[in-house]
């Protein structure tokens, strides 16, 4: 059971079952094999062309270790020694040229910035550390965000460095550990995934910059695994059992799908607010066109487990496997898959804002701005099977229209506004 706490009062009990098509994608590109990756959890990937690695070689008697970046498979930077009991580095890319180093050296956070690919490394203005780090977000290299604890303690410490704002630290009720994440949409709106003292997973949501936080959901530990927003107010978290929850009103209240309860989802993506790839557990990857309405599996030469999906544009995207062993270091190496769309593939198809979202059944849907001289507007909508269940012409409008379900059955559904030459997408949420 998913629970809305709070202000919210809300709890969205219905499990939403999508439509699959179990049918291998070939008119959606093939993920293609492109060799082995060092530390796939740790890649970076700046460009079409260009990844950047962060790969630790053990130096023994000790326990401690050496990380190296390597681009083009040339080195690039080695680090200091580290210690292995400390949570692992971190390595990101905001452009081609321009990334942040993220690792540990005797208990201490060290941060480095390059800005010539990695060539020079300097240590930057902004950076958000407090002691043990977890999770570390870059929305640009002077706005950051981190999540931590305090010398190992779990109490959750939630970092942030601003420009023009410094540094600032702040307590959050969760314990940290290696599985907490921190997702900002901008530099207003993030969340915060972890466990309570009670062995409860929690998702947090702030709306300014982090100085309060409000629990939004509550689940069973690896309820969510990994989150991403393609646009402001539509989103997505991913995690065991299939799960797959979905937000269209800035992550404030969420609605769950399911595709396949053996799979554990690791990684979730979208490159809109209608295309978007989820991959996890024994070489199980899915696609959507239509914004998580339905899912198409993909084939892909691995069962394995997929940790990693990313996109570098609108065409060309990444996979990587984890293969969970130690070779000749205690790197986890992992394999590397490559997809070319065609630009047709990745067509975004404009979506509605509908509030509220889920709903128990009655919809405003907000008119978009370029359909409201029209005379004639058409409204569909169908169900998880296909099936048409409501077709109307509306012919007197202002800015919104109302969209009634309350006969209609729980479940998701999709709807779609035409002017007769374009048409808008979007899906309703039934309790």
């Amino acid at each position: 059971m998913i629970e809305e706490p709070g202000a919210l009062n809300t709890s969205i009990k219905n499990i939403f079952t999508l439509i699959l098509f179990i049918l291998p994608a070939l008119s959606f590109g093939q993920w293609v094999y492109m060799g082995d990756i060092d530390n796939p959890l740790n890649a970076a990937f700046a460009s079409e062309d260009t990844i950047y690695e962060f790969t630790n070689e053990v130096h023994t008697p000790s326990w401690g270790t050496k990380g190296t970046v390597y681009g083009h498979k040339e080195e690039l930077y080695v680090t200091d020694y580290y210690l292995g009991c400390c949570p692992m580095g971190d390595l990101v890319f905001t452009s081609k040229d321009t990334g942040i180093l993220v690792y540990y050296s005797y208990g201490n956070v060290v941060i480095q910035q390059t800005n010539d690919g990695g060539h020079h490394w300097i240590s930057p203005e902004c950076s958000p550390i407090y002691r043990n780090e977890y999770s570390i977000q870059y929305l640009s290299p002077d706005v950051s965000f981190s999540i931590g604890d305090i010398y190992g303690s779990g109490q959750g410490i939630f970092s942030r460095c601003v420009e023009g704002h410094g540094v600032d630290t702040l307590r959050v009720p969760i314990h940290c550990d290696d599985h907490s994440k921190i997702y900002f949409i901008n530099r207003y709106v993030g969340f915060i995934i972890g466990m309570d003292t009670t062995n409860t997973l929690l998702l947090l949501r702030t709306s300014d910059m982090g100085n309060s936080w409000k629990t939004v959901m509550k689940g069973k530990p690896n309820y969510y695994h990994c989150i991403h927003f393609p646009s402001i107010n539509h989103g997505f978290i991913a995690g065991d059992s299939g799960r797959i929850y979905t937000t269209y009103n800035n992550g404030i209240t969420w609605a769950r799908s399911v595709i396949d309860t053996s799979i554990t989802w690791k990684d979730i993506f979208f490159l809109n607010d209608s295309t978007g790839y989820v991959v996890g557990t024994k070489g199980n990857v899915y696609y959507t066109e239509d914004g998580g309405f339905t899912w198409v599996k993909q084939q892909i030469a691995t069962d394995h487990d997929l940790v990693r999906v990313v996109f570098v544009s609108k065409s060309v995207g990444f996979i990587c496997s984890y293969l969970w062993e130690y070779p000749t270091n205690d790197n986890y190496v992992g394999e590397l898959f490559k997809l070319n769309l065609n630009p047709a593939d990745s067509q975004h198809h404009p979506e509605l804002y509908i509030v509220p979202n889920p709903s128990s059944g009655i919809f405003s849907v907000e008119i978009p701005k370029e359909f409201l001289f029209d005379k004639l507007l058409t409204v569909k909508v169908y169900d998880k099977t296909g099936r048409l269940v409501q077709d109307q012409s509306i012919t007197s409008f202002y800015k919104n229209i109302s969209v009634d379900l309350t006969k209609k059955s729980a479940g998701l559904y999709l709807i779609t506004l035409s002017n007769g030459t374009k048409d808008y997408k979007g899906k309703l949420a039934k309790k």
